[in-house]
């Protein structure tokens, strides 16, 4: 059952970003690394950075977590747009309400180890992705660790 998963996470990907692939935006490339697959319409050195971004926290996460080394990790794929316009065409729900926030990137989390990374790479700030390596770090520890209280899930992933 778990290989029929995949296929269906890929179309269903395929699916969300034809509009966006068709769309005057710019050329989308694809970079892979070990354990990310990031797609990215702001160029292939861009898209390379944002792989060894990830990966390098991904080795920050394993090895605070002594369980997590001796077994594989899912590969997870990145969407890295360009700009705030970008994530708005990927990801309109969260524009849909005049006056509120807008996320520098959201981490989705779906059944049978199944992760996406949305995240717009001309965000502002000191660190705009904290939020996002926040709910990575679930994702990394919750499979070891899912009994814990939520206070203490929360301050390690703080």
């Amino acid at each position: 059952m778990r290989r029929q998963i995949a296929p269906c996470a890929l179309i269903t990907f395929f699916l969300v970003a034809a509009p966006i692939v068709g769309a005057p935006i710019g050329k989308w490339v694809e970079v892979r690394s070990p354990n990310f697959i990031v797609v990215s319409n702001t160029g292939e050195g861009q898209a390379r950075k944002t792989a060894v971004q990830f990966e390098q926290v991904r080795s920050l996460f394993r090895e605070s977590l002594a369980y997590a080394n001796k077994s594989t990790s899912p590969v997870i794929t990145i969407l890295a747009v360009k700009d705030e316009n970008s994530l708005r065409e990927l990801l309109p729900e969260y524009w849909a309400e005049k006056g509120h926030t807008h996320p520098a990137g959201v981490f989705i989390g779906g059944p049978y180890d199944q992760f996406q990374v949305a995240l717009n790479l001309s965000a502002p700030g000191e660190n705009p992705y904290e939020s996002l390596y926040h709910e990575y770090y679930h994702s990394v520890s919750v499979p070891y660790f899912p009994g814990l209280p939520v206070w203490v899930a929360e301050g390690m992933a703080d």
